[in-house]
């Protein structure tokens, strides 16, 4: 179980260890303890309590999600014969966001701009978006030393938004002053997220890592410059905050003028 929470709609795998057990003696009963209200609640193997006589894999699955205000007051605790025998730490039941995917959306292609659209997306690891209905996400973009005519870009990153949105999109560009040579730079991109019902904020999300690349070759002999704009998942750090890779990649080859 994770030290903190688990999410809704999907079963979390608790190992739990007994010996010394024999007839004719009490099964070990495990039930949550604090179950209720603004706590959330718990099923353990499908149904309130579960019985066990030997070591075994138990599953959590989280049916009501924790209110915010709530975060730790849930408990799996362990009885026989209406003795406490264990009890875990505090947890929660709330979604998090994972799993960024990207798409090709658009080209900007206008008389001051070059570059791309995405679509961006991420899933709940509950399996359902809604459940994040108290989480916010946000990108961090981390620059590398661009040279030629890209030399001595930054980047910004944005506000937190609702991660139980859709249609987000992610725009790359560069304007078409600066796109008049050659030159190259590429920048990190992650995400992070906050959530409300745990009170935690600014944590790596999962496989949300990915790497853009801008490139401009000037034409020979010609005022044309070939500028590429792509993006594709990568394992990497922005601004100190580390993920594996996402999914999907896009990529747009324009000319200038």
């Amino acid at each position: 179980m994770a030290a903190d929470r688990i999410p809704p709609r999907a079963d979390t795998d608790v190992p739990v260890s007994i010996s010394g057990w024999s007839i004719p003696m009490a099964p070990v009963t495990l039930s949550i303890d604090g179950a209720g209200g603004g706590n959330g609640s718990v099923t353990v193997n499908g149904v309130a309590t579960a019985s066990l006589t030997a070591s075994a894999t138990v599953k959590l699955r989280g049916a009501t999600q924790t209110a915010p205000g709530n975060a730790g007051n849930l408990t799996l605790v362990a009885t026989q014969g209406g003795t406490e025998l264990a009890r875990s730490a505090g947890f929660s039941v709330a979604a998090i966001p994972r799993n960024v995917t990207i798409s090709h959306r658009s080209a900007i292609n206008t008389a001051t701009r070059r570059g791309m659209v995405v679509n961006t997306s991420l899933e709940s690891d509950s399996g359902t978006v809604a459940d994040l209905d108290r989480a916010e996400f946000s990108e961090q973009v981390q620059y590398g030393s661009g040279s030629g005519v890209f030399a001595g870009i930054t980047g910004a990153n944005s506000g937190y938004l609702p991660a139980n949105g859709t249609g987000y999109t992610d725009t790359h560009g560069a304007p078409v002053s600066r796109i008049t040579g050659d030159g190259a730079i590429t920048a990190e991109q992650t995400f992070i997220f906050k959530d409300d019902r745990t009170s935690v904020t600014d944590v790596p999300m999962t496989n949300s890592g990915f790497r853009i690349r801008r490139i401009a070759t000037a034409i020979p002999l010609t005022s044309t410059v070939v500028f590429l704009t792509s993006k594709s998942g990568a394992a990497t750090t922005a601004n100190g905050y580390s993920s594996s890779a996402g999914s999907g990649s896009a990529r747009e080859v324009q000319t200038v003028p």
